[in-house]
């Protein structure tokens, strides 16, 4: 955590941290097809991005571990997954660090052992840093492109669905939850003036109160982007869109009455909020559907976490 705070990474930030992310694995992308064959999952130990450009992974291992091909083949997994499309994979039992380019798990591409981290800060930081990371992965593309065959460069949200599978509050599962349905409400996703993809969605809550104390914050919409070139009409090979919206509730604001909370709260302080956002979908017949997560946080801890499916109509 110090290297990657040192290479300009925080957790809840653009350029985020996040830890034990469990990936599964379909039988389409081992390989398989039949029904009785098992689907995996795995844990990916670190994924950083520099959220709307690029993301890398980090297995890690036990200091007394010797690092082997085996690990690299497991960090290329994680990297390659569906839900990651990262550009890079990072090796390390703490002593020594390999890196290996995307699809070349054979050899590492940058190396060095953890008492060099200091002299080589700049060298490490000009491969992983997010600028880098943003320089790997963005280039500049043309406006006029459209978003993907069959679209132009400018859609419109009309509608849909967003289905919660799953909902946390302060690590605690609400089972309440699980089955409520958020409603888009419009916006749009175009390119902007460089080219790059990026999505705007208004979305009402399935519970007023949701919705009450994003409007105090300040957060009226969900923003995202995406470093894919076109949104993917393909559903084993999803476009990920990712955002960060912040908000602030100043002291003495009078809060809405939220489930589980005490009824006529007021803020005791000031509260700065973020909302980190992810949707993993492909296009289909004008809609994109896919899954979703969403981590709330305050005063830079997590508070809330939820995930779900979504189903949104475009035109």
């Amino acid at each position: 955590m110090p290297l990657l705070r040192n290479l300009g990474y925080a957790k809840g930030t653009e350029n985020d941290i996040r830890r034990e992310v469990s990936l599964k694995y379909s039988r389409e992308f081992l390989g398989h097809k039949k029904p009785t064959d098992p689907e995996l999952r795995g844990r990916a130990d670190y994924i950083c991005e520099a959220r709307g450009f690029g993301r890398w992974t980090i297995e890690a291992k036990g200091p007394n571990e010797a690092l082997t091909l085996e690990d690299a083949h497991q960090a290329h997994s994680y990297t390659a997954h569906p839900e990651i499309g990262g550009c890079y994979s990072v090796v390390t039992n703490g002593r020594e660090f390999r890196v290996y380019r995307f699809a070349q798990p054979e050899t590492p591409a940058f190396t060095w052992r953890a008492e060099e981290t200091g002299e080589r800060l700049m060298e490490i930081r000009n491969v992983l840093g997010p600028d880098a990371i943003k320089r790997y992965t963005f280039r500049p593309m043309d406006p006029g492109k459209p978003l993907a065959e069959g679209y132009g460069p400018r859609v419109t949200i009309i509608g849909g669905s967003v289905v919660y599978d799953h909902h946390k509050l302060g690590g605690v599962e609400n089972d309440a939850v699980p089955g409520f349905r958020a409603t888009p409400t419009g916006r749009a996703v175009q390119r902007n003036a460089e080219g790059k993809i990026v999505g705007e969605l208004e979305l009402a809550a399935p519970i007023k109160s949701w919705d009450d104390f994003n409007k105090l914050a300040g957060i009226e919409f969900y923003t995202f982007e995406t470093a894919d070139e076109f949104v993917s009409t393909d559903p084993a090979m999803p476009t990920i869109f990712q955002g960060l919206s912040k908000g602030l509730i100043k002291a003495g604001t009078p809060l809405p009455d939220i489930p589980n909370l005490p009824a006529g709260m007021v803020a005791p302080m000031d509260f700065a909020m973020n909302a980190r956002t992810q949707a993993i979908g492909y296009l289909e017949d004008g809609r994109f559907r896919g899954t979703f997560e969403i981590d709330y946080g305050i005063m830079g801890q997590e508070v809330l976490t939820a995930d779900g499916t979504f189903d949104i109509f475009i035109k």
